[in-house]
């Protein structure tokens, strides 16, 4: 009788690498309108974001506009899903005596 093979494995193998997850979509809206949208480092546009792509999971949302206080936030992307998030809006930066 033949021996068996040694390759052979109770069951299926798992990869050790996890494929990641599907991205989601995101909607952003800022004021001003030259305010720049970014998530986590990458521009997504200016003043307005529709179903822009996005990987799913936290991701850092980062807002800027010259003449105006940066908007830092943290958002969690669903993946396959649409994530619309709320106005930002942006402080001017000149202080007022």
């Amino acid at each position: 009788a033949p021996a068996p093979s040694p390759t052979a494995a109770a069951g299926p193998v798992t990869p050790a690498v996890v494929a990641p997850a599907p991205p989601g979509l995101i909607r952003a809206r800022a004021y001003p309108v030259d305010a720049e949208i970014f998530i986590d480092g990458a521009s997504l546009g200016r003043g307005v974001v529709l179903d822009a792509r996005v990987p799913s999971g936290r991701r850092r949302l980062h807002v800027r506009a010259p003449g105006y206080a940066d908007f830092d936030s943290t958002v969690v992307i669903v993946a396959g899903q649409t994530t619309q998030l709320p106005r930002i809006n942006l402080r001017p930066t000149e202080l007022t005596p």
